[in-house]
């Protein structure tokens, strides 16, 4: 018990010692006060012209947005383990999957997957295929290459039938040069 107490008290010591060391934060902003004030005075502009425009640091430019088209597509997956095949993408442009949401009916997996040249997988989040029939929804970044096929593709876990899924899709076109 002894110990114990001297331990605690060690500590307590310890802990007092390291604090005095450290300064304040009050003691650092008014060393930094100061030597703003010593500095003087800056001059600001407050309205520019065109002659003299606003410096742009760090300006995000979203240099696709005038060859973006919206895309959406809602429907029923209710087939076991095969992929449902949703649409060809045009020669000329590339499908971009943001958001998928929606339910299945029973536990199983939910998948994109486009089919061209080369087959991409993305498995979406386990909420679609928890079983209980709750809606989820996830944010995803999925591509579709020109002329590739897009599909969904639901596999339940045991002989379900009939597995069915409601997903909606949504994302963009962007045409390619």
């Amino acid at each position: 018990m002894n110990k114990n107490n001297f331990d605690n008290r060690f500590g307590l010591a310890i802990s007092f010692i390291f604090l005095s060391l450290f300064p304040t934060a009050s003691a650092w902003a008014q060393r930094n006060t100061t030597m703003t004030s010593a500095q003087g005075a800056q001059q600001v502009v407050v309205s520019n012209t065109p002659a003299q425009p606003v410096p742009m640091v760090g300006l995000i430019k979203d240099s696709d947005a005038s060859a973006r088209k919206p895309y959406q597509w809602e429907g029923y997956i209710n087939e076991n383990g095969s992929d449902t095949k949703i649409m060809t993408v045009p020669n000329n442009q590339r499908l971009i999957i943001e958001q998928v949401s929606g339910w299945c009916n029973a536990a199983g997996r939910l998948a994109m997957l486009s089919g061209g040249a080369a087959t991409h997988y993305q498995f979406l989040p386990r909420d679609f295929t928890d079983g209980t029939g709750d809606n989820a929804a996830s944010s995803v970044r999925f591509y579709v290459d020109p002329g590739a096929a897009f599909y969904l593709e639901a596999s339940p876990y045991a002989n379900n039938n009939p597995y069915i899924c409601q997903i909606t899709v949504t994302g963009y076109f962007v045409d390619l040069a």
